[in-house]
């Protein structure tokens, strides 16, 4: 969990920032839904493969233990009843295998197949992706729309004194 946490807040905020510095103005609020909605999905169908993948191998782990398929549905929707073997009629070393062998294998099987797809979007970012400026070049006239009196030099000129709207010089 730490490590893909630490991988997702490295990446949240520095693709919404280029996100909307790649588009005008105008346009920024549609990219960052956009970004936020393909961000979801992607999570989204992760989970469903990386469900269906551990399933599946723990699955798999369960059919070489020869289990009847009524305790393999079971375990399968309850994966908590490995907590206590012998209430499904197996016993704890059967129990230890599933679990040893069918997580460890689902596991490591998720781990191959995000880091590939983490790989191939790497490599497609690199490629695909032109370099663009965070700069806009209109931020200094932005300002001065917002603060005009920034813009404006102060009275009393630059002696470093304060000046006030009369134009005198306040000590």
């Amino acid at each position: 969990m730490l490590l893909a946490g630490c991988g997702a807040g490295q990446t949240l905020q520095t693709t919404t920032v280029a996100a909307q510095a790649s588009v005008p103005r105008k346009d920024m609020s549609v990219v960052t839904a956009f970004r936020n909605f393909i961000r979801l999905l992607g999570g989204t169908l992760a989970l469903a493969v990386d469900s269906t993948i551990i399933n599946n191998s723990l699955r798999a782990a369960m059919n070489s233990a020869s289990l009847p398929s009524s305790i393999i549905d079971g375990v399968i929707d309850n994966p908590a009843q490995l907590a206590q073997p012998t209430s499904i009629g197996i016993s704890s070393t059967v129990a230890k295998f599933i679990l040893n062998d069918g997580y460890r294998k689902g596991f490591r099987t998720v781990f191959i197949v995000n880091a590939s797809l983490t790989s191939l979007a790497t490599i497609a970012s690199i490629v695909l992706i032109k370099h663009k400026e965070l700069t806009r070049g209109d931020e200094k006239d932005r300002m001065q729309e917002k603060h005009p009196m920034a813009a404006k030099p102060r009275p009393g000129g630059d002696t470093g004194k304060a000046g006030n709207e009369e134009g005198t010089q306040v000590p």
